[in-house]
């Protein structure tokens, strides 16, 4: 019965195009692992598995991945379990809650901004602009996600990371 359930909302939630977007995500992390001095294969890896949650749907498919990754041994200390857990929330409220936070975080929410739902790299304008047409500039949905754009910068800032990333075939402007 269990898995008659999970395969149904893997033909509903994670479908070729969440494929795509995880794909794009998991790339631009590993392309962008050292400038946060991260390991760029398990970059890639947590690129990956960012939406896994979506295999129990749309709506808290962050705490639903961080579960699975529980379940998978991974505690909720691990800086990757936080961050699945965490990156669909205001950074600056995490920030308030938790104190600094990981540069897994920062990098996933990086590239999970700058990726849109068929994988290509679109930028931060272009993925605000996207969210804010299929949620509304007035949404909670916008307006956290324009906080996780304008939290990046600064933390590029900050931290004197450069934003060069290099041009690729799934790349679209």
């Amino acid at each position: 019965m269990m898995a008659g359930r999970h395969e149904q909302a893997h033909k509903e939630h994670i479908n070729q195009y969440k494929m795509a977007h995880m794909i794009g995500v998991a790339e631009y992390m590993r392309e962008r692992a050292e400038a946060y001095n991260l390991d760029a294969d398990v970059m890639y890896t947590v690129g990956l598995l960012h939406d896994i949650g979506y295999l129990d749907g749309h709506i808290g498919h962050e705490q639903v991945g961080a579960d699975i990754l529980n379940r998978m041994g991974l505690s909720d200390e691990n800086e990757i379990t936080f961050s699945i857990r965490h990156h669909g929330e205001n950074p600056y409220d995490l920030e308030k809650q938790y104190g600094k936070l990981p540069d897994t975080l920062i990098l996933m929410l990086e590239a999970d901004m700058s990726i849109e739902k068929a994988g290509y790299r679109v930028g931060f304008q272009k993925r605000l602009h996207d969210i804010a047409e299929r949620y509304g500039y007035d949404s909670i949905a916008y307006q956290t996600v324009r906080d996780v754009v304008d939290y990046v910068k600064e933390q590029w800032k900050e931290r004197d990371i450069e934003r060069t990333i290099t041009n690729f075939s799934r790349e679209r402007e």
